[in-house]
This record gives structure tokens, sequence and C-alpha cells, in this order.
């Protein structure tokens, strides 16, 4: 999916959002920024205050921002074309690894939870945090899913028993059903698989080819058969059925522990 199309789909989910101003707009756009400055600061200050909700919610929601903010800049940097916009998340993404890095020792002395972290994270297997094809796969299913449900429960509250109607315009149906789940997580993830099993073989039918080739193998002919020798074997969705299920399992108690 570009990066075009995967912002455009981020806005079209943020129900209610107001349209991005256009820098040339000064006063529209200034009186964006603002509000956006102050959005993320006053979070920060509710972080360290006494209401637990709101710096629960805080946490929750800068995590997030941050997160994507940092999956956003590794796409810009890691793009095959080269673009003033490459070059720009690269230094960037450059200036905040030096930033930590220059921190790191006074950082492990002085807090805990961020050497807890930072030993936790460099004991995770290679195949989640360089995903493989199956990988890839599984994590942009769940995403997708998670987003439209979000959306409808919020379409449901605010239209009633006409959220169908409105989810029409926007949601395909295959994703509805998400409207029953529960928030994913490590009990959940169950629940979660049989629905994103059927959509990942329909969303990813390039993919099949590609991971019969990764595994590609030769089942000997029994003496009696006409034809001796091998023959190659295709696999079905269901030889790799397992793999897919292991790694949803992996993202739910992946974040549990608070690492994605």
């Amino acid at each position: 999916m570009s990066g075009k199309r995967k912002n455009k789909e981020v806005r079209d989910a943020a129900v209610g959002a107001p349209d991005i101003a256009d820098p040339r707009d000064e006063e529209k756009y200034e009186r964006q920024l603002a509000f956006v400055h102050a959005w993320f600061f006053e979070n920060i200050e509710r972080l360290a205050g006494d209401d637990v909700k709101a710096a629960h919610s805080a946490r929750t929601e800068l995590q997030s921002l941050f997160l994507a903010t940092l999956s956003q800049l590794r796409r810009l940097a890691l793009d095959n074309k080269d673009s003033s916009a490459k070059r720009w998340a690269g230094e960037l993404l450059a200036s905040i690894f030096v930033s930590i890095d220059k921190h790191d020792e006074k950082l492990s002395k002085t807090n805990a939870a961020y050497l807890k972290e930072k030993k936790k994270l460099g004991k995770l297997r290679t195949d989640v945090l360089f995903a493989t094809p199956i990988g890839k796969a599984v994590q942009r299913e769940l995403k997708t899913a998670e987003r439209y449900r979000k959306t409808l429960l919020l379409l449901r509250a605010g239209c009633g028993r006409k959220w169908k109607y409105a989810a029409r315009q926007q949601i395909p149906e295959d994703y509805w059903p998400a409207i029953k789940l529960p928030e994913f997580s490590v009990k959940s993830w169950p629940q979660w698989w049989k629905f994103l099993w059927p959509l990942i073989r329909k969303n990813n039918r390039a993919l099949l080819p590609k991971l019969r080739s990764r595994s590609s193998r030769a089942e000997r002919v029994k003496p009696s058969d006409k034809k001796s020798g091998t023959r190659k074997i295709n696999p079905r969705w269901s030889s790799y059925r397992q793999e897919f299920r292991n790694h949803l399992k992996t993202i739910a108690r992946l974040r549990s522990d608070g690492v994605l």
C-alpha cells in the first residue's frame, strides 16, 4: 500500500476530524498548528498529574502518536526513490538516535524502566523486529481491522440503528463483524484470529506464490507410479496457517508487555 493511500485511510478513519489547512492559508494553518502544540504539551502535563484516568489516556495517545510517527519516518527514510523527504527523514532519525544514544548511560543508571525495557526489546525475535512476509501480512490486517472496528463503534454510537447505512459508505462489509469483537489482547486474540484468517487469505492472494517459492520442496513418487522421480508440491494456505496464527499470538503478547 502506498504512503499516500495509507495516510488517506488514516484521515478517513478520523470521523469528524477537520480538513488539514493548507500552509498558504496562514491564519487557519497557524490556528490548527497552535491546537496541535497545545494538545501535545497538555497531554505531557497530564502524565504527571493526579488524575489517573487522564494520565493513562495521555500515555496511550502519546505512545500511539510517537510510534506511528517513527513508523512513517522509517517508511520515508527507506524509500527506494531518492527525494528531499527521504533525506529529511534520514537526518531526523539520525538526530533522534544520537540524542538518545548520548544519554543512554545516564538513562540506564537513573531510570530502571528504561533499562528493563531496553533489555526486553533486545531479546525480541528478529522475525518480529524485521517482519517476514507472513508477519507483515498479519500486522497489516490486524491494523486495518482495528481501525475499521474503531470507526464502526463510533458510527454505531452516533447513528444508532442506521450505523450499517453509514458504514456502507466507507467500510467493506467483510469488516463489519469486527464491531462485535472485544479489544485485541492476550485474552481475545483467538477470537480475532478466527475473524482475521479469512481476510488474510482474501487480501493477500499474491503472497501464497511467494510462500510456495520460499518453501518449495519435492515429494518422491511411489515406485508403482508410471512417472518416477520427483514432483513439485504446491502448498495451500493451510500449510502456513500455524505460522500466521503464531505471529498474531506474538503480537498480542508483545502488546501486553508494552513492547508494541
